[in-house]
């Protein structure tokens, strides 16, 4: 039955991640960014709460091993997770931490020198994935900066490409009629010069 409770709790909170994820405006400019961020934390703190209520219904007092892989699981999924919860920045702590601290809090409640290897352990687990999620997210954040910026540069050159194409056309315009006329007046002073000026000059002087 806890082990069915559990299911329930977890499919619940996965539910209502799925649902906030479809209820994200995406194509709204005038979207409360400050808001979302917080309702997608909230979702990822209960996602973590989870498996806090999971090992404080399961974790064993006596049982070495089982605590053993039951610390190798959690630290596992914590560091499974840690690449898609990074992308927004300040999001991966919320998951991770609860059932880590609630981890390291068990084993300090059991004492003994495997409880507090473990605990040391997990600290500086959690110190590296807290940097390397730091790391992650500011390279995303990075990435789209660059993405858009190039966007932005493209269109720039684009639009400066559409305007010189636009000033040569017109230039090209304005200049075809006056040249034109101006051949026409050449080639009638050619004719009129060949056909009744040279004609009747002293080809002797």
């Amino acid at each position: 039955p806890l082990a069915i409770a559990l299911l329930i709790l977890s499919l619940l909170t996965r539910l209502h991640r799925y649902q906030t994820f479809r209820s994200f405006p995406r194509h709204d400019e005038l979207v409360d960014i400050k808001y979302w961020q917080w309702r997608f934390r909230w979702d990822v703190f209960y996602s973590g709460m989870t498996w806090v209520v999971a090992q404080a219904l399961f974790f064993p007092v006596t049982n070495t091993e089982y605590r053993a892989m039951l610390t190798v699981l959690m630290s596992g999924l914590c560091t499974f997770t840690q690449s898609y919860m990074s992308i927004l920045p300040r999001t991966y702590p919320y998951y991770m931490l609860p059932p880590m601290l609630t981890l390291v809090l068990c084993h300090l409640l059991l004492g003994g020198i495997y409880g507090f290897s473990l605990v040391i352990a997990l600290t500086l687990a959690m110190s590296v994935l807290l940097s390397t999620s730091r790391h992650i997210g500011q390279l995303v954040t990075d990435t789209v900066r660059f993405s858009i910026q190039n966007e932005i540069l493209k269109d720039k050159a684009e639009g400066a490409n559409r305007a010189k194409s636009e000033f040569l056309s017109s230039v090209s315009h304005e200049l075809r009629t006056p040249m034109t006329s101006v051949f026409g007046f050449a080639k009638l002073i050619q004719k009129r010069m060949r056909e009744e000026i040279i004609p009747r000059l002293d080809a002797s002087d």
